[in-house]
């Protein structure tokens, strides 16, 4: 991915996952909170993180799986929580 460049996914004008190349760290942004989210982190590696943003300055020094992990289960919180929140207005 180019320097510079991010990547979302939205899915009803929520973004559900982003990366943004910084020079000073490689950035993810996340769910704030679900359930599986505090044990990953813990098993990530060297990293900081902000209420949303996962900070690392490489990938090699974070496990990877983990990463990907992160990433799909703060996707799958987000839409679980729009899914609830379309059926309970019908």
């Amino acid at each position: 991915m180019a320097a510079g460049l991010c990547r979302s996914y939205a899915m009803r004008c929520r973004t559900i996952a982003a990366f943004s190349p910084r020079k000073a760290a490689l950035v993810v942004y996340l769910k704030p909170e679900y359930p599986s989210r505090d044990v990953l982190l813990a098993k990530l590696g060297k990293h900081s993180i902000g209420k949303s943003c996962l900070y690392f300055k490489r990938l090699s020094d974070i496990d990877v799986a983990t990463l990907e992990r992160l990433v799909r289960d703060s996707i799958a919180a987000t839409q679980d929580e729009s899914i609830a929140a379309i059926t309970s207005r019908t």
